[in-house]
């Protein structure tokens, strides 16, 4: 029996500013999911501002060549993928319209397949690969791309012609998803609402999702603006909160040092040297907490790097940390070092 389709592609979770995403379904669980069909890719194409269309399957396979299994997932697509998506073939040729046409058993390959089926270096290209034990051949292999989210990756995936994986490894026509791309991105809105008003007359109702990439960046865009402003927040209340301790410190240092400030003051020191002195102390204070914090940051990205993903820093924004610490030390030591500059020389002096 014919594997199912499985869970949406996950590139198509990524907004490409070109791209507009029909996909199948109207997204209430009570009402039935009716599939997108290869003719409404065909009907989209004959839009206005419409550049290539990409409908597509998936479905879990196992993929062999010679003694070696890999699990991984077939897209039954287009010969338009390479153009829709702005992904190029890294060796040999993408399939093309007329294997589509001939149901021709042709494949390429994503990036990690080739590698792991072919481990040695050798060239995937012009061998045959078993595909749910139907052989394919490799006309080429996919520019790497790299994982995109969680633990997935667009170049684990096998690619054939859309008749080729219905006929042979799918066995049902339903498209899960339609890509569009487009000729001019400023017209994306209007070819949208007519990509809409074609599937919704073709259809009779509105039984599938519409959206496009640029809809996704500028919802990306104020996540990332929200992130921003709540790590900004964290910040001011962090050097609000370690301006408030330098504060403290100095506060105390000045009471416990009264009897210095009087001796300087007697041998000759002005307000204003009394002053500095204690603000370059606050200043130091502050800048020695900002260096450590900075130390401990970049201590924190090494170790998010090799577990997670990595973490870029720039001189600029480690300059900036530090100068800001040192500014907040200033400011929160102005209070303390005035206190100082303005004790009284006697008292200062009587003082224990």
């Amino acid at each position: 029996m014919a594997p199912g389709p499985i869970a949406t592609p996950i590139w198509s979770k990524v907004g490409l500013p070109n791209l507009v995403y029909v996909v199948a379904g109207s997204g209430d669980p009570r009402l039935p999911a009716t599939p997108l069909t290869e003719a409404d890719g065909e009907a989209i194409l004959d839009l206005p501002n419409v550049e290539s269309v990409m409908p597509f399957l998936a479905a879990p396979v196992m993929a062999r060549h010679g003694n070696i299994d890999h699990r991984t997932e077939v897209l039954a697509t287009s010969a338009s993928l390479p153009l829709t998506h702005r992904w190029p073939v890294a060796q040999g040729a993408f399939f093309t319209r007329a294997d589509e046409r001939a149901g021709a058993a042709v494949a390429v390959l994503g990036h990690r397949v080739a590698e792991r089926l072919f481990p040695r270096g050798e060239s995937p290209l012009g061998k045959h690969v078993l595909v749910n034990n139907i052989p394919f051949l490799v006309t080429g292999v996919m520019a790497q791309k790299g994982d995109l989210t969680g633990n997935q990756s667009t170049d684990d995936w096998v690619f054939v012609p859309l008749s080729t994986g219905v006929q042979r490894l799918i066995g049902k026509p339903d498209l899960e998803l339609i890509l569009v791309s487009v000729h001019d991105v400023g017209r994306i809105a209007q070819t949208r609402d007519a990509i809409h008003a074609l599937i919704a007359g073709r259809h009779g109702q509105e039984d599938f999702q519409i959206h496009d990439g640029t809809a996704r960046i500028q919802a990306a865009a104020e996540t990332q603006d929200t992130m921003t402003l709540l790590l900004g927040c964290a910040a001011v209340i962090t050097l609000l909160v370690g301006g408030i301790g330098v504060m403290n410190i100095m506060l105390v240092s000045v009471t416990e040092r009264t009897r210095e400030i009087g001796i300087r003051m007697a041998v000759g020191a002005r307000a204003a040297d009394i002053e500095r002195q204690f603000l370059m102390e606050a200043a130091l204070v502050a800048g020695l907490g900002g260096v450590a914090g900075v130390a401990l940051g970049l201590a924190g990205g090494a170790v998010i790097g090799l577990l997670a993903m990595p973490v870029v820093f720039t001189a600029t924004a480690i300059a900036g940390a530090v100068a800001s610490a040192v500014l907040t030390g200033m400011v929160f030591g102005l209070i303390p070092a005035r206190r100082a500059a303005q004790l009284d020389p006697v008292t200062a002096l009587a003082s224990e």
